[in-house]
């Protein structure tokens, strides 16, 4: 689903506004986001838990120069 539909979707539910479903939702994903960014794990009802793990460091042949 797209933002726009999900607060489509939270508006009718909650009965309120689509501009404040909209709003709410962006609280929500901003609150989620600072706490992985803080290394917390973060529990979502319905989808369970959400964590940060370090990005794998990649072989990138291109960076050790050209190949003849």
């Amino acid at each position: 689903m797209k933002h726009d539909q999900i607060a489509r979707a939270l508006a009718r539910r909650g009965r309120i506004s689509h501009a404040e479903a909209r709003d709410k939702m962006d609280e929500l994903v901003h609150e989620i986001l600072k706490s992985l960014r803080g290394g917390h794990k973060t529990a979502v009802p319905g989808v369970g838990h959400l964590i940060c793990l370090p990005r794998p460091i990649a072989a990138n042949p291109g960076a050790r120069g050209k190949r003849k």
